[in-house]
């Protein structure tokens, strides 16, 4: 599971960002969890390879100078499991739209100023003190819910490539827009 959820996008991001560095265009947009920001039982293993990606965001947006953000998700448990919704304020089940535009925000010059960050695309259910409950209500074995939501992670990552530009830091820590 860590090689999957943290080691392959970590690789990937190694690869591409010489690339993208070069040709003056890039965003690095990782997908995680609420198990990365939110502690819950029976998916620890789970929870730990999401944390990773949500800390190595806020690393490369400092060692790289280079725009890392990330769009941290929990459609795929809305969807599988009916009864989280309602422990989500908005009441109702995330779209794949939703998450895809912001997704695709995150990778236009318009999001430029927004570096190393995890945004929460969830309805409010992180902020709604009922993830917990809600989790321990759910029916199925715990290593199921890693298998479920890493599918449902790379799914998203592989649907969702983009390009653009490439923003670093100068010496004083300030974004050059390269324009």
């Amino acid at each position: 599971m860590m090689s999957t959820n943290f080691e392959a996008p970590y690789h990937l991001s190694q690869i591409y960002h010489p690339i993208l560095k070069a040709s003056g265009y890039g965003s690095i947009v990782f997908v995680s969890s609420i198990a990365g920001v939110t502690a819950l039982s029976k998916i620890s293993i789970y929870a730990t390879t999401k944390g990773a990606i949500n800390q190595i965001t806020k690393n490369l947006a400092c060692e790289w100078g280079v725009r890392t953000t990330i769009s941290k998700l929990d459609a795929a448990v809305v969807e599988e499991y009916g009864r989280l919704i309602g422990q989500t304020p908005a009441g109702r089940i995330g779209e794949l739209e939703e998450i895809s535009l912001v997704v695709a925000f995150l990778c236009l010059p318009t999001a430029s100023y927004i570096s190393g960050q995890i945004i929460c695309v969830d309805g409010g259910f992180t902020v709604s003190g009922g993830d917990e409950i809600a989790l321990n209500s759910i029916r199925g074995a715990p290593e199921d819910w890693g298998v479920m939501l890493s599918a449902f992670s790379d799914a998203l990552i592989q649907n969702n490539p983009c390009t653009y530009k490439i923003e670093e830091a100068d010496d004083e820590g300030r974004f050059n827009t390269n324009e």
